[in-house]
């Protein structure tokens, strides 16, 4: 009996490590190590509700000191490894307020692999070369933020880092998780619910062993997803047919934002959201119709126009429309999230817009 299930562990262990090898090989995915130890996905580092944490005001932000290679964060719970001294400007600062696209770096992890690359980062880059000054980008970014948790951080943690400009990254969240959700409330609790990220003791990882981890994966993974924690059910009843009265939230965010860096002389940034509308696709949790999906990109597009039209209404409002993406721009199957190229070209061409302001904030 000992020696069956003996027999049985070590062809498991086997099968799982050719599986690995014979799904991955030849992409940026493989490392030769997994040969030996489990893929590093599998690992607890992966759980990316680990590393957020809950607000008692912002619902939930990052956890500082990440090492996570998905999610890296600073000393200050911001994206990436560079830290970041409140009250010592590096240089010119921007404080990045967004979702998931800005807060990304390469999911695909493509070799050579820099988890500190976002477009925010590249844009840093970029602006520094262009302008021939010190740039310093803060990225809040922060993954599944609509409009609402984006205004508030930049109220309560934004300002007091005394930025000179401020980007503001929002629609397709607010477009998915909210607008176009049933039973509309302009507070967003028809789909928002109180965010309690406070984990269980976890199981320690084992990497050598296939069969431990993956076991351990599956039966956690369910809890590893930071959507579930967020929202009150992960399939939708949508509700597409009132894009005007579930749009009023998120005008009145954009005002409000650049009010706000109006009053401080902080000069704001509206990023319009660049999609391929032949990739659009229902996005996770909806179920739509062809119909709907027609109805869901009209949502982001008249987000769009809001984003234009508030912008027009502020003198120092910058208006940052990206232009047109190809396909290969984008994540295989995924229409919202950048590849490598993408990143980079939406980083160099946020540089090519905004170095302007920075020569002009230093000319007066």
């Amino acid at each position: 009996m000992l020696l069956t299930i003996l027999i049985l562990f070590l062809s498991a262990e086997i099968a799982l490590r050719l599986m690995v090898y014979f799904y991955r090989r030849g992409s940026s995915r493989y490392r030769k190590e997994y040969l030996l130890i489990c893929p590093i996905s599998w690992t607890n580092r992966y759980g990316k509700v680990n590393y957020y944490k809950a607000h008692p005001y912002i619902s939930y932000v990052k956890k500082a000191n990440c090492d996570s290679p998905r999610h890296p964060s600073n000393n200050l719970g911001f994206v990436g490894n560079k830290e970041i001294i409140k009250e010592v400007k590096r240089g010119y600062r921007i404080y990045v307020c967004g979702d998931s696209t800005s807060e990304q770096n390469d999911y695909d992890m493509v070799e050579p692999f820099n988890a500190e690359v976002t477009w925010p980062y590249i844009m840093e880059l970029e602006l520094e070369r262009l302008s021939n000054k010190p740039v310093e980008v803060i990225n809040a970014s922060v993954s599944a933020y609509t409009s609402v948790e984006s205004l508030i951080d930049f109220q309560l943690r934004g300002l007091s880092f005394h930025p000179d400009m401020a980007i503001f990254n929002q629609n397709f969240t607010d477009a998915w998780l909210c607008q176009s959700i049933a039973g509309y409330q302009s507070d967003y609790s028809h789909n928002r619910k109180v965010v309690l990220l406070d984990r269980e003791l976890q199981l320690p990882d084992f990497r050598l062993c296939f069969v431990y981890q993956f076991l351990k994966m599956k039966l956690t993974s369910s809890k590893d997803a930071l959507i579930d924690h967020l929202i009150k059910s992960n399939k939708f009843k949508s509700d597409l047919d009132f894009i005007s009265e579930n749009s009023e939230t998120f005008k009145l965010n954009i005002r409000s934002f650049c009010t706000i860096c109006e009053a401080n002389n902080i000069v704001p940034v509206l990023v319009v959201c660049s999609f391929n509308k032949e990739m659009v696709t229902p996005p996770l949790g909806h179920d739509f119709s062809a119909n709907d999906l027609a109805k869901f990109k009209n949502i982001l597009q008249n987000n769009n126009q809001i984003i234009r039209s508030v912008c027009a209404e502020f003198k120092s409002a910058v208006l940052f429309d990206p232009g047109e993406f190809i396909d290969s721009d984008f994540r295989n199957a995924d229409w919202t999230h950048w590849s490598i190229h993408g990143i980079n070209k939406m980083g160099k061409r946020a540089a090519k817009r905004l170095v302007e302001m920075i020569n002009y904030d230093e000319v007066n």
